[in-house]
């Protein structure tokens, strides 16, 4: 696994890409705190995404998780001062903390039995790529239901299936 921080002035730009590559994989969001203690927001919940705005009257970021109106969640985090991704070999993210100044943090964790790996993924074929990529560009995100009922992910970096 390889962690990697990400600098203020990249926030934006990160959480665009971010989001865009992980809408709708499945993600536990843990909430630590030494006021409230430790909490779970969310669990199992897809990602629908996440912003940042900075400003000089001070930064927020914002996670909203859960596809259906009763299950959604949307946590803020004030004056957050840092944020690092954890991802594996192959560049498929596993999770992300967020530390914000009042010592608080934010979790989010990908379910791992949908990571890319010879017992989830398939290697595309390259003569299918366009195809598929054009297919997938017409929809909102990089998932979506197979006819079979499985949800379906096309990892842009490793150009692997996954499905769960």
């Amino acid at each position: 696994m390889k962690t990697q921080e990400i600098s203020r002035s990249e926030w934006p730009r990160f959480f665009d890409t971010f989001s865009r590559q992980n809408q709708g994989r499945r993600i536990t969001l843990e909430v630590f705190s030494t006021k409230l203690g430790d909490q779970i927001e969310g669990r199992e919940l897809a990602l629908k995404g996440i912003t940042s705005e900075l400003s000089d009257a001070g930064d927020r970021i914002t996670i909203m998780i859960g596809a259906q109106r009763d299950d959604h969640v949307t946590h803020s985090i004030a004056a957050p001062i840092n944020v690092t991704v954890e991802r594996t070999e192959q560049g498929v993210d596993v999770a992300l903390m967020i530390k914000s100044a009042d010592a608080t943090s934010a979790l989010l964790r990908f379910r791992p039995d949908v990571l890319p790996d010879e017992s989830n993924a398939d290697k595309v074929e390259p003569e299918m790529l366009p195809k598929i990529r054009h297919m997938m560009s017409r929809l909102d995100d990089l998932t979506y239901t197979a006819s079979d009922g499985r949800e379906v992910m096309l990892h842009q970096e490793t150009e692997h299936f996954c499905w769960w």
